[in-house]
């Protein structure tokens, strides 16, 4: 019989203590969010364990804007990030290879998550204003162009000149500066700046909705590549994210407890903020309303949102299904 050593011992126990650590190190997964109100079922599904029950270890990461995710995708520092749908479906027509693996946001009449606010007694025309988006090129320039649109204003390149990217967090500040003329906001800005009527004038919501539509916001995406190579990982973050919707749409009284863990946000205002309508599928009518808009000659000047406007970009390549 072979003699086990101390030292034996000691390797083996070594060896099961790295082989643990690199196991545990695996199922840490980067997610890119945006901290605000939007990204409420991540924040479910971090903070009430749904991804820890999965199986994954989770580090939320929090970024600018929809682009921003995009650029950290492509270099590997996060898995999986929280988009407009927009972006995703200019990256997919310019030939980048992306899905998206979870879940939409979308405005309803109800679910107001999106509006335009100037300076109160400072209104300025908006052929010659200032107007303060979170990114060029995403759901937010679009929504706004669509806007303009339909109030008269023809839409030329000068337009998106006049436009400043500025992160959410600091729009407000930015509108109150006078850095900018008009802040296309989410909550829970809207709510601040509908509570501080001595700075902020309410103009409107550029995304359209009325009491029988709705417009697809944002999704959850992952670059082709990731999911091919980490299907178990993916399949245990939709597990988890559905899970964390279901907790939320059954009228959970904590959800919104989360947002002020990740968002600005004052507590006396939590429970006055408005919240999009959650959902674990991407609907496609409501994609394709937003291709539509994006393919539209009269809002893609210079092929800003559309690059090659000879290729429809399909529902069925973009959205991941599960096997």
């Amino acid at each position: 019989m072979t003699k086990i050593t101390l030292k034996t011992v000691m390797v083996i126990v070594v060896s099961i203590i790295l082989l643990s650590s690199c196991k545990e190190k695996s199922k840490l997964i980067n997610i890119g969010y945006l901290p605000i109100a939007e990204c409420l079922p991540l924040y479910v599904a971090k903070e009430k364990g749904f991804f820890e029950k999965y199986g994954l270890e989770v580090e939320l990461v929090s970024e600018p804007n929809g682009p921003t995710v995009f650029k950290e995708l492509d270099a590997g520092a996060i898995a999986i990030g929280f988009s407009n749908v927009v972006t995703l479906i200019k990256q997919t027509n310019a030939g980048k290879s992306y899905n998206s693996i979870f879940g939409a946001t979308y405005e309803t009449i109800s679910n107001t998550n999106h509006s335009i606010f100037g300076r109160m007694n400072d209104k300025i025309a908006f052929d010659k204003a200032i107007f303060g988006i979170n990114a060029h090129k995403n759901i937010e320039e679009l929504m706004l162009l669509s806007y303009l649109n339909s109030k008269g204003y023809k839409i030329d390149s000068s337009t998106q000149s006049r436009f400043k990217e500025i992160p959410f967090p600091q729009m407000l500040s930015s509108l109150k500066d006078k850095e900018i003329d008009y802040a296309c906001i989410v909550e829970p800005g809207i709510t601040i700046a509908k509570n501080d009527t001595s700075n902020y004038l309410y103009v409107g919501n550029h995304y359209a909705v009325d009491s029988t539509s709705k417009t697809l916001v944002a999704t959850y995406v992952s670059t082709t590549k990731n999911i091919s190579e980490n299907p178990e990982q993916i399949k245990k973050f939709i597990q988890a994210m559905q899970e964390a919707t279901e907790y939320i749409n059954n009228g959970n009284k904590d959800t919104r407890n989360f947002i002020l863990t990740y968002s600005k946000l004052p507590e006396n205002l939590l429970n006055k903020i408005s919240l999009p309508e959650f959902s674990s599928k991407i609907d496609e009518k409501e994609f394709n309303k937003i291709v539509d808009l994006m393919y539209n000659p009269s809002l893609n000047v210079n092929n800003a949102f559309i690059s090659n406007p000879e290729k429809r970009v399909d529902y069925n390549t973009i959205i991941f299904k599960q096997k």
